[in-house]
């Protein structure tokens, strides 16, 4: 059994805007039979654009031990400064229902990105003062891989939606793989190789974009995410050559930070 280190950085970022949420004669929001929540389209209103939020020590975690990490977004009304220790938001005011809005994959040859947004109804948010936002694999509690404060127009001033309102957040999650090769020597059987550790297909979505979130923490469904080559290695937007020798995620440590 061998471990190797393979140093992905992550950055975060979150964007939030505000719709009239469409209500029946009773004044009852609707939802469509998937259970999305319908909104007027021509209302939609930026009102915090893309902010950066903090990776926590327990979206880390969570990383290496959860399937779909990036399946919710929860929003609350706490206000203390993120820190990387922390598990969950300050004063949670409710969790997304209503399922995802889009998802959107992208690869540039430099980082991966998966861009999601999360529909959060109108109702329980109604005259809140929202403060705090995250993401991750549940609705409520400590379970949440990243944390920001959100404020209207990058002032102190939080975000207060009316009763009919309802919020898009927008989180975009990206992946950046080492800029420079790592190398080294490994020792198998008795056998020393030297060995080589480079992103591949970077420029291609659906392996940098798509599995952002699902497959590509140490937890993966496929085995396939970390491979080994015995041919030419090629650059990183392309795939190596030769028999691939997949992962073994049944295993998996998280590591000191």
């Amino acid at each position: 059994e061998t471990r190797m280190k393979i140093p992905v950085k992550m950055k975060g970022f979150y964007k939030v805007e505000v719709l009239k949420a469409v209500l029946d004669e009773d004044g009852n929001q609707v939802f469509d039979e998937d259970g999305r929540a319908l909104a007027y389209e021509d209302t939609r209103t930026l009102v915090a654009d893309w902010f950066p939020n903090l990776i926590l020590d327990e979206g880390r975690d969570g990383m290496a031990e959860q399937l779909n990490w990036l399946a919710f977004c929860q929003v609350g009304e706490g206000n203390s400064t993120p820190n990387v220790s922390q598990t969950a938001l300050d004063n949670q005011v409710v969790g997304q229902t209503s399922g995802i809005e889009s998802t959107i994959p992208a690869a540039n040859g430099v980082y991966g990105s998966k861009q999601i947004t999360y529909r959060i109804p109108a109702g329980p948010i109604g005259n809140k003062n929202l403060n705090e936002v995250g993401v991750g694999w549940a609705q409520t509690g400590p379970a949440i891989i990243s944390r920001s404060l959100i404020f209207v127009d990058g002032s102190q001033v939080p975000i207060t939606p009316l009763a009919d309102e309802l919020l898009d957040v927008t989180n975009q999650l990206r992946y950046y793989p080492p800029a420079a090769d790592i190398t080294g020597t490994q020792d198998f059987d008795g056998v020393t190789y030297n060995y080589i550790l480079r992103a591949s297909s970077l420029s291609d979505p659906s392996v940098w974009g798509s599995r952002i979130g699902s497959e590509m923490g140490e937890y993966s469904a496929t085995n396939s995410d970390w491979q080994v080559y015995s041919d030419v290695i090629g650059t990183v937007t392309q795939t190596p050559s030769g028999t691939p020798a997949a992962n073994d995620n049944s295993n998996v440590q998280n590591l000191g930070y």
